[in-house]
């Protein structure tokens, strides 16, 4: 038993590292992540550039491609509400890096790029 809980918890860990290269991959590209209409079951994604790529990766990743055939109303970690906690955290992570090196270092500036209406 001990042993299944743990593949179940390194498959979802998995699954999760892929929706974060995901999510990091199409923020550094300026992409948005949600469409207008999503859908994710019966073996496929659609509706927007995240699940686009969740499922462009599906074909080549048999765990992703078992994660988004699972039936409807179980565990996918593809929602947005998944999405945005991801985001958040990546962002708390992204500041306390940026404060931890602004109080190391002797010096610093900030450099503000503004415009007047």
């Amino acid at each position: 038993m001990l042993k299944q809980q743990g593949e179940e918890e390194n498959k979802w860990s998995k699954v999760i590292e892929r929706v974060i290269a995901v999510i990091t991959s199409a923020a550094s590209m300026n992409l948005p992540l949600r469409g207008h209409r999503e859908t994710v079951g019966d073996g496929a994604c659609s509706g927007g550039n995240f699940l686009e790529l969740i499922q462009l990766l599906a074909q080549y990743d048999d765990l992703l491609s078992q994660t988004i055939g699972t039936e409807k109303g179980r565990h996918k970690y593809l929602s947005p509400t998944v999405q945005n906690e991801i985001i958040c955290l990546i962002a708390k992570k992204t500041t306390d890096k940026i404060v931890e090196e602004v109080i190391n270092a002797p010096f610093f500036a900030l450099l503000l790029d503004s415009t007047t209406d």
